[in-house]
């Protein structure tokens, strides 16, 4: 008996021994779910294989009771990394088997064989990692979109680059947020748009994708080198909240055809669109007063430009270089004409300058493609090289109100064949017709009292000058002094111009001016005799209602003038011809009755 109990007992403690590493691998699985994940982080690494799903069901198969349940449990994990605690739960399986030892003899007996199954597996203990190794086959599909996506560090901008289209780029910067997409840069907000050196706007990098501008309405202003060197801008849209243009603001945009400048901008600044070579019009609204220099310089696909009356001058180098320009309309308005403004508009054929104008500046026009030139009274002054070097040009009229020709102001214009200079013209500047070979004739009003040395020299056409005998005296070394020069020339010295002028007294129905103005040929109110040449009239004093032409002396006696007798006191002037000098000022009263 002693024996059997001892031996029962060696037994006992036997069976007890073998079910020892059974339930501590069972504590120790329970305590591992949260030391599998941070196994999971690092593991997965270094075992990476590119079949992990097998991996996974290796182990799982030689567990004998979880055999049913665990193949379908990783798949899940492969699927999402939501599914990663699942790895850790799967050795709690075995802890009801960890009871059954309790139950009966017979199950002790068959459970010895577990701890050696277990203790094969003891190395892998260590590795429930392949358990937790669901994680693997997430970043193994992060990799695979990797490589599908070029690796996904990097990949917008190289795309950006390629096709800029394709991506969508934005920003903000001060008063105004912008955006490019497709090839447009739309651009909003309320304010000014900040000023830029050349280089630094915000979307300067994208400039050569850039083919369309949209600027909303809101934006009051286009910043300084905004548009810079735009290769493939066609295209620009400017709401009519925008007051001014700033410098150099599309300055070399190569392909801009053409540009609308709405009705309330006010200014447009230096260099604004200068070297646009595609841009063939450009029309300026009556809202701009004040245009700054270079705004068109060397733009030379340009044939048509308007400039209104509102703007206060045509800047120096407006339009310099313009060598396709043929047309432009100048605004009756505008005061002056800059420096070289259109110099070298070698195809510009008729030019017009309204009587506004008080100075056409130094080569305004030098070497431009000018036919027909009208300048109309009122204008003050022509400088130096104004018109020098217009080949094409034939005949001008320099009206009496220019009081100076500057230095070599026609000179050179080898196509120039007749020049009048109406009375009031008083000085002619040095060489100002030098070099005119088919100047033919020429007459010098009395009003003229300085001639510049070599006015008229080198010009071997020309057949007869007009003059009066004081300022020939004075002025012998304007012309050339060698006969040989000009064999044909005549000069002719202005006789006295013996015009006598009479007032009248001419009469008016008060029934017919009630209605209408009533206008009478100036036969009706003065006696003309011996004049010759045209005439100016000028009122001296009389009714308001009463008025008289400047050329034709007609007078208009306004409607609604009140029955009465009116006088009306002018000045006369015959301006003379190739004979006759102009007669001087005559002052006369007439009379209008009206009965």
């Amino acid at each position: 008996m002693k024996l059997k109990r001892l031996l029962a007992g060696l037994i006992a403690v036997a069976m007890t021994v073998s079910m020892a590493p059974a339930i501590v691998f069972a504590e120790e699985v329970e305590k591992e779910p949260e030391e599998t994940a941070a196994v999971e982080t690092t593991e997965p690494e270094k075992k990476e294989t590119s079949k992990p799903a097998e991996k996974k069901a290796e182990p799982e198969e030689k567990k004998p009771e979880p055999k049913d349940e665990e193949p379908a449990e990783p798949e899940k994990p492969a699927e999402s990394k939501d599914a990663e605690p699942a790895g850790p739960e799967k050795p709690e399986v075995t802890e009801p088997k960890v009871d059954e030892p309790a139950e009966s003899d017979e199950s002790k007996e068959a459970e010895p064989a577990e701890p050696a199954e277990s203790k094969d597996e003891e190395p892998k203990v260590e590795e429930p990692s392949e358990p937790a190794e669901p994680a693997a086959p997430a970043e193994e599909d992060k990799a695979a979109d990797s490589k599908e996506n070029d690796e996904v560090k990097g990949e917008i901008p190289p795309e950006t680059d390629k096709d800029p289209k394709k991506a969508e780029i934005s920003g903000t910067q001060g008063n105004i947020s912008w955006t490019i997409s497709g090839g447009t840069l739309t651009i909003s907000g309320t304010g000014d748009m900040p000023e830029w050196s050349e280089g630094e706007a915000p979307w300067y990098d994208d400039k050569n994708s850039i083919t369309k501008i949209v600027i909303n309405s809101g934006v009051t202003s286009i910043g300084q080198n905004a548009f810079c060197n735009f290769a493939n801008l066609e295209s620009v849209s400017i709401p009519k909240t925008v007051k001014f243009i700033g410098f150099a603001a599309f300055i070399s945009c190569a392909k801009l055809q053409s540009i609308t400048i709405p009705n309330g901008v006010e200014t447009i600044y230096g260099c604004a669109f200068q070297k646009c070579k595609a841009l063939t019009a450009i029309s300026i609204p009556n809202s701009v007063t004040e245009i700054h220099y270079a705004a068109f310089y060397e733009c030379s696909g340009l044939k048509k430009a308007t400039v209104p009356g509102s703007v206060q001058k045509i800047p120096k180098y407006m339009f310099y270089y313009c060598q396709a320009l043929e047309s432009v309309s100048i605004g009756n308005g505008i005061e002056g004409i800059g420096y070289e403004a259109f110099y070298y508009c070698t195809s510009l054929k008729s030019v017009t300058i309204p009587g506004s104008v008080q100075e056409i500046d130094i080569e305004a026009f030098s070497y431009s493609g000018i036919e027909s030139l009208t300048i109309n009274d009122g204008v003050g002054k022509i400088s130096n090289r104004a018109f020098n070097n217009c080949h094409n040009l034939k005949e001008v009229t320099i009206p009496g109100s220019v009081t100076e020709l500057g230095e070599h102001a026609f000179s050179a214009c080898s196509s120039l064949e007749k020049v009048v200079l109406k009375f009031g013209v008083e000085k002619i500047g040095v060489q100002a017709f030098c070099f005119c070979e088919n100047l033919k004739s020429i007459i010098i009003p009395e009003s003229v009292t300085t001639i510049g040395y070599g006015a008229f020299t080198l010009c071997p056409a020309i057949e007869e000058i007009s003059i009066t005998q004081d300022l020939l005296t004075n002025s012998g070394n304007a012309f050339d002094s060698d006969p040989s020069t000009n064999p044909n020339l005549e000069i002719h010295v202005l006789q006295d111009n013996p015009l006598k002028v009479k007032g009248k007294t001419a009469k008016v129905k008060k029934k017919k001016v009630k209605k209408k103005n009533q206008t009478l040929a100036v036969s009706k109110v003065l006696t003309l005799t011996k004049g010759t040449g045209p005439y100016i009239f000028v009122k001296l004093s009389g009714n308001k209602k009463v008025t008289i032409n400047k050329t034709t002396g007609k007078v208009t006696v306004k409607k609604k003038l009140k029955k009465g007798s009116y006088k009306i006191k002018v000045k006369v002037m015959s301006l003379g011809n190739a004979t006759y000098k102009s007669s001087g000022w005559k002052t006369v009263t007439f009379r209008i009755k009206v009965k």
